[in-house]
């Protein structure tokens, strides 16, 4: 089994949640990435969360590692070189680590050049995520030829949630996969992947078998069995937490890095330090997290906090207890 996953996107939490409830998923798997659906239209309705839910994700930023997936006029207008996004919604500024651009299989077009980079610059993203549909896949190009941190999410059924009949080949760039991917067919389709996605590290989005039967409610049930599923093929063992000493320069630039651990998988890393002051204590060697008692030790680049020694839960994988390294 190769170990290729450095995160794990599962999108359309909505107000059929509670943001509370996300808390301890995030804690008990930190490579989660949840995907936030966001179209003005649709906002408030099934898989698109109400303004006023938004409000209440924002009490928690930094608590969550979000990104948002943008729809209808919104990726219109950034095309057009329109910056509509902030001006609709303030409160999405800075909220989201990484934007995503869904296409949903509509032409779209840039026609000033210089416009679209100011509008994707503007979204303030250590990532744009463009998603390939068969029929936007040159914008992917165009971003990338203008500078833009730009990287691709296969998902040739457009968001419907339809597994492919056959995966494509990664590109040269950090790459994600989507597309039907369910707890009940993760370790097959990963199988698939793997032979797809070539030495570097990749994610995986699913959204659609994430909810009900009705598709009425986001079902964190299905989130954590599918998170599970995804546990194998994670690149480090607490999604995050590297065994290799490497210098905090190269951590620290602000261009996507891939490095090798001492077991020879490929990590990605993203250049941003969390505040080493923010990372859980324990009591003793019972975890603050889940109160499970059992912590191990680790060396290494561990929950974005930097290098250094940790603790990590052996039962839901959280930090907690790190110390930098000094470098001297």
């Amino acid at each position: 089994m190769r170990k290729v996953i450095d995160r794990v996107t599962v999108t359309g939490a909505d107000d059929s949640v509670s943001v509370k409830d996300m808390l301890p998923i995030q804690q008990e798997f930190p490579f989660i990435e949840w995907g936030i659906l966001l179209s003005k239209s649709q906002e408030g309705g099934r898989r698109f969360p109400s303004l006023k839910w938004i409000d209440k994700l924002s009490e928690h930023k930094g608590e969550l590692n979000l990104s948002g997936h943008l729809c209808g006029r919104w990726v219109r207008d950034i095309c057009n070189g329109v910056d509509s996004l902030f001006v609709d919604r303030p409160v999405f500024r800075g909220l989201f680590a990484r934007y995503q651009l869904n296409f949903h299989s509509y032409v779209h077009q840039i026609k000033d050049r210089d416009a679209f980079l100011s509008a994707v610059r503007n979204l303030g993203a250590e990532q744009v995520i463009f998603q390939l549909d068969d029929v936007n896949n040159d914008l992917l190009s165009e971003a990338q030829r203008m500078n833009v941190n730009a990287v691709p999410l296969f998902d040739t059924s457009g968001g419907a949630g339809r597994l492919p009949t056959e995966w494509p080949e990664a590109l040269s760039v950090y790459s994600g996969y989507a597309g039907g991917l369910s707890p009940e067919n993760l370790t097959e389709q990963m199988e698939a992947i793997a032979k797809k996605c070539g030495d570097d590290p990749i994610w995986i989005d699913a959204e659609t078998r994430l909810r009900s039967s009705h598709d009425r409610v986001f079902d964190l049930e299905k989130v954590r069995r599918f998170l599970e599923e995804a546990k194998p093929w994670l690149t480090t063992p607490h999604g995050g937490a590297m065994s290799e000493k490497i210098s905090k320069d190269v951590y620290e630039s602000q261009e996507p890095k891939w490095i090798k651990d001492k077991e020879g998988n490929t990590i990605h890393i993203d250049g941003k330090f969390n505040d080493e002051k923010e990372c859980p204590r324990s009591d003793g060697d019972i975890c603050p997290g889940c109160g499970h008692k059992g912590l191990e030790s680790g060396y290494g680049f561990a929950g974005g906090y930097g290098l250094g020694v940790y603790n990590a839960c052996d039962k839901c994988g959280l930090i907690c207890n790190f110390v930098e390294d000094p470098g001297d």
